[in-house]
């Protein structure tokens, strides 16, 4: 008789993932392009084509093997390759998810700082500082209900894709200074063929949706379609806005010589407006299309549009680290706790305070090894790029060991190997992961320092965490979520009746009420019998039949506590008001349960339908415990009155809703 818990259901649409994954891909821009444009100078309209090209290919494995397995690349490689493998991916995905939480985060306060047209004023420590915060009160807001069923991306998406979509559209008028761009291309000198290796991985950077939205194919009502056309096209949309927008702003804002930068020459959309660069593009864009006084307006919208898309960007990234939480502790690689939801916000409250304090830790450690952004793009090139490999690997392996598989969305180029089907393009991402990987080690330190040492801590309390549990290490693990607390050893000590007078309402609660006491040793059953008085009356007046009922009752609970073998009390009292004092002695009992019986009632209360009396809603409001009220077909003896019942209601009996 536990109360049915609401769980996670498959219900988010087509239109909820577009939203999500075009606002967290298209988010990528707003910090991607300056530390992109930084390295690959006029290479950029170019490079970044090319990334995207790995990333379409990465969306089409994505699509075949989660139409299977039906989430992101942590189960997609356990189902290839085992427990172990796919919880190291996933420790490395979880790793990326923070990363574009925390440079989400990071480019708040700067793209507000641009808005005011104060662009560069604000210290870096500053920023990582209001970053951490930014993450924190997301986390907070994940925890309260009213705010976690806020639904912002549909809107802030759409926000973000006219304001791309017009910056690029206006950006058609610089590629008149096209040439501009293109002479300032000296491949080996501008950029150098170092400044090239180092842009080609960080590029990844820029396309940070695709793994958020395969972890949202758990919660989507079809898994297949979602990544087979709206990614590809949400993917296929953003390379050519990110071109556009490259190449007209590095047109009109183009590379000269600077000393300090690493080619030995840079554009300002890196340097002036390095720590908000779609702003600067957006001034540069507004002032060629309409004038110079245009160009500040075109950059204060964009910027305000920034905030709130970066915003969304990191909440995205937040809920999709809470999913891959879960994920591990399912396969026992984590705590059993952080499987564990809230009754009241349905998420992992350890979980989400896990993400804000690795966050922070995050943010310090790549303060440690130099320029922060630079640091955080370099940590998710390394990650991302091992989630590519294993999941090209996983769609190849697949196609082999299980040919039979159901496969609703398959990978074209497709080419017979005996009795398999390899999908040439599989291997052809395989391939390009492997090399930008390889980029990505020798030309990036933080890549080389932070991603290996969190790869081993997670493979440390994979090893500990199995162990512990008794379970093989690379065996799969299928753990089921433990039940809420509400309904493990589900325990009710005292079960508190309230009787009114002798009758069949008062024999069927009594009856249900000592079965539940009989499950247990050691629970008991209170009857109460409150003898409302009213307000003209003093408490100790005599009241007609009061004494007579109570006696009654007495002697029903006694006969009770004889039939069914367990301990039945009973409590006359007097009170102003029957709900409130049912309320006190159950509180005071320390009761788990209320039983109540009661006849419905069609009427309105405070302008709301009223099923029942109005003094079983201000019984459910008071209650400190369970209340279960079952209902009585109108008519029924001891509570057919003109309170309970209106002429001509006709209400069916059963269980109504649990407080």
């Amino acid at each position: 008789m536990a109360r049915k818990l609401p769980v996670l259901q498959r219900v988010v649409g087509e239109d909820a993932l577009f939203a999500a994954i075009y606002g967290t891909i298209s988010s990528s821009l707003y910090f991607a392009l300056g530390i992109v444009a930084l390295y690959a100078l006029g290479l950029t309209p170019i490079v970044l084509p090319v990334i995207g090209l790995l990333v379409l290919l990465a969306a089409g494995a994505y699509a075949e093997a989660a139409s299977s397995t039906g989430g992101g690349s942590p189960l997609i490689v356990r189902r290839a390759f085992g427990d172990a493998a796919g919880f190291l991916v996933g420790w490395a995905v979880l790793l990326d998810l923070l990363v574009v939480a925390l440079l989400s985060a990071l480019f708040v306060p700067r793209y507000a700082e641009a808005a005011l047209g104060d662009i560069g004023q604000m210290s870096g420590r500053s920023a990582e500082v209001i970053g951490v915060g930014v993450i924190a009160v997301l986390g907070l807001a994940r925890l309260l209900p009213q705010l976690s069923r806020m639904d912002l991306v549909r809107p802030l998406a759409l926000v973000d894709m006219l304001a791309q979509f017009t910056l690029a559209i206006l950006g058609l008028t610089a590629l008149g200074h096209i040439d501009v761009l293109t002479s300032s291309v000296n491949l080996g000198a501008a950029p150098t063929w170092t400044s090239l290796g180092y842009a080609l991985p960080i590029a990844l950077v820029a396309f940070t949706g695709l793994e958020i939205v395969a972890g949202l194919l758990q919660e989507a009502a079809n898994p297949a379609r979602p990544l087979r056309r709206i990614t590809i096209g949400a993917i296929a949309a953003t390379v050519l806005a990110y071109a556009v927008i490259a190449a007209s702003a590095l047109a009109l804002l183009p590379v000269h010589r600077v000393a300090a930068a690493p080619s030995g020459y840079a554009s300002d959309l890196s340097t002036i407006w390095g720590t908000a660069p779609l702003a600067g593009a957006a001034q540069a864009i507004g002032a060629q299309a309409f004038g110079s006084g245009a160009g500040d307006v075109v950059r204060v919208l964009v910027s305000i549009s920034a905030i709130g898309v970066l915003v969304t960007s990191a909440a995205i990234a937040l809920g999709a680290a809470l999913r891959t939480l879960r994920a591990l502790a399912a396969m026992g690689g984590l705590p059993p706790p952080l499987m564990r939801r809230s009754r009241r916000c349905m998420v992992e409250p350890w979980a989400v305070l896990l993400l804000v304090v690795l966050s922070g830790a995050l943010m310090l450690a790549v303060s440690l090894l130099g320029r922060e952004v630079d640091a955080l793009a370099s940590v998710y090139s390394f990650g991302i790029l091992i989630a590519f490999m294993l999941v090209f690997a996983s769609v190849v392996a697949l196609r082999v060991r299980e040919p039979s598989m159901p496969r609703v969305v398959r990978m074209g180029g497709s080419v017979r190997f005996g009795s398999s089907s390899i999908p040439v393009l599989a291997l052809l991402g395989l391939a390009m992961s492997w090399a930008l990987w390889v980029l990505d080690l020798g030309t990036h330190r933080a890549g080389r320092i932070l991603p290996p040492a969190w790869l081993a801590c997670g493979l440390l309390l994979f090893v500990i965490m199995r162990r512990a549990q008794g379970k093989p290490l690379l065996e799969r693990f299928d753990a089921a979520a433990p039940p809420p607390p509400e309904v493990i050893d589900l325990r009710f000590g005292t079960i508190v009746v309230p009787l009114k007078a002798c009758g069949p309402i008062e024999e069927e609660m009594l009856a249900i009420a000592c079965k539940l006491a009989q499950e247990q040793e050691g629970e008991r059953v209170l009857g109460v019998n409150v003898v409302e008085v009213p307000l003209s009356l003093p408490l100790d007046a005599p009241i007609e039949g009061a004494e007579q009922c109570s006696m009654e009752l007495l002697q029903l609970t006694a006969m009770f506590s004889r039939d069914y073998g367990v301990p039945v009390d009973f409590m006359p009292v007097r009170s102003r008001a029957i709900s409130g004092e049912v309320a006190r002695i159950a509180r005071e009992a320390d009761a788990g349960l209320i039983l109540v019986g009661a006849v419905p009632h069609i009427g309105a209360l405070a302008g709301r339908a009223q099923v029942f009396s109005e003094t079983i809603e201000n019984l459910l409001r008071r209650a400190h415990c369970r209340v279960i009220v079952t209902s009585f077909p109108p008519g029924t003896a001891s509570v057919a009155t003109a309170e309970d019942v209106e002429p001509g209601v006709r209400i069916p009996p059963g269980p109504a809703p649990v407080a």
